[in-house]
């Protein structure tokens, strides 16, 4: 395998250890920290290493992902550094980054032809048939939302995640025939009767924002969350209602999901 640099910086010496990694903008020290190597077999995924007693990490890539642009350099870095932990795999802005780091670098693996690592056999029109909870219809919500807010205008299909998830996001999808679509994934612990109406919506309608105003990259760094995009959620009136709300709810409505799901699989099991 082979050691590559993102960095301008002189070679150091041969006894050096060459981590050759430059810092996405604000990430000071991660030269020390961060060693990228290339291995010439691996073609279509990356991967990263950790030494969780030192914090140094071991970030291994194809030979696409060389000498790709500084965009892409960024992301693969800021991928490499994220957080390890559990807790931060069930946070929601995790989940988004990571996503949206890795379809940039993927984008750019593609555009420089490398295939997918496998051609999708998804039917999205399956999402049709997963709007339908206990206590809400998505497709009705997101309809409603679209006439109000989009002019009808907003394309992408909807579903409910797992019964006792918490996490909601959008991504972007591709069909057998290779075209690409919206999905939003909405959180299952908010299909229960305890939620109410201006919840709900709160939430599809932020997840409806992130794909009429998707993210950009300022000064090297991916804005999820901009000012286009705050000023238009505020458009939502009981925006400050539903997040007091949220608040104060979800960590009983996340312990109740949880506990209906692990009585589900109990009576399964008789």
């Amino acid at each position: 395998m082979q050691q590559t640099s993102y960095t301008s910086a002189p070679p150091r010496g041969r006894d050096n250890r060459h981590t050759g990694a430059q810092p996405a903008r604000g990430c000071a020290g991660l030269d020390d920290l961060l060693e990228i190597v290339v291995n010439k077999r691996m073609k279509k995924t990356w991967r990263v290493q950790v030494n969780f007693k030192t914090g140094e990490r071991i970030l291994t890539i194809p030979a696409v992902l060389a000498n790709p642009p500084q965009e892409v350099k960024d992301c693969l870095i800021r991928w490499a550094m994220m957080p390890m932990t559990r807790r931060a795999r069930r946070n929601s802005e995790f989940v988004k980054t990571k996503r949206e780091l890795e379809a940039t670098i993927r984008a750019y693996m593609e555009s420089s032809g490398v295939a997918q690592e496998r051609k999708s056999r998804l039917n999205p029109n399956i999402f049709e048939h997963q709007t339908k909870g206990f206590a809400y219809d998505l497709r009705e919500i997101f309809d409603a939302l679209n006439r109000a807010y989009f002019k009808g205008e907003l394309k992408s299909y909807i579903r409910w995640g797992q019964a006792d998830s918490r996490t909601s996001y959008q991504a972007t999808r591709t069909d057998k025939d290779g075209n690409s679509f919206n999905l939003i994934t909405i959180s299952g612990v908010y299909d229960s009767p305890q939620v109410p109406e201006y919840a709900i919506y709160g939430l599809v309608y932020h997840e409806m924002l992130h794909i009429a105003i998707p993210p950009r990259m300022v000064n090297s760094r991916r804005v999820i969350h901009g000012r286009d995009f705050k000023a238009a959620e505020k458009k939502y009136p009981f925006l400050d209602q539903w997040a007091e709300w949220e608040r104060e709810n979800m960590g009983r409505l996340v312990k109740n999901a949880k506990r209906r799901v692990k009585k589900a699989k109990a009576a399964a099991k008789r």
